[in-house]
């Protein structure tokens, strides 16, 4: 399985072949994320804060199993990923 730790705003998604139609809905793979961090201070306590105003960071620890394909879509704010096993495939537009 592949293994991955966010620490951004939320998850990252990964890009897989797709099972058939006929055994998806049979065996569809998910998707499955523990938050490890939910915070909007620094460690020493003070706020974070961006140019824009006050931020929020939330670390994840996501486990994506091989063949979880959830298809194109977007995210409307940052991501960061650190992927500890198998590959990640995204594309930034």
């Amino acid at each position: 399985m592949k293994l991955l730790s966010v620490f951004a705003l939320l998850v990252a998604t990964a890009w897989a072949p797709a099972a058939s139609a006929a055994t998806a809905a049979a065996v569809a793979p998910q998707m499955t994320a523990h938050v490890v961090l939910d915070t909007t201070v620094t460690g020493t306590g003070q706020p974070i804060v961006l140019p824009t105003g006050d931020a929020r960071v939330v670390g994840l620890l996501v486990e994506i199993p091989p063949g979880y394909a959830p298809g194109y879509h977007k995210h409307p704010y940052p991501r960061y990923a650190y992927v500890l096993a198998g590959h990640l495939d995204m594309q930034d537009i």
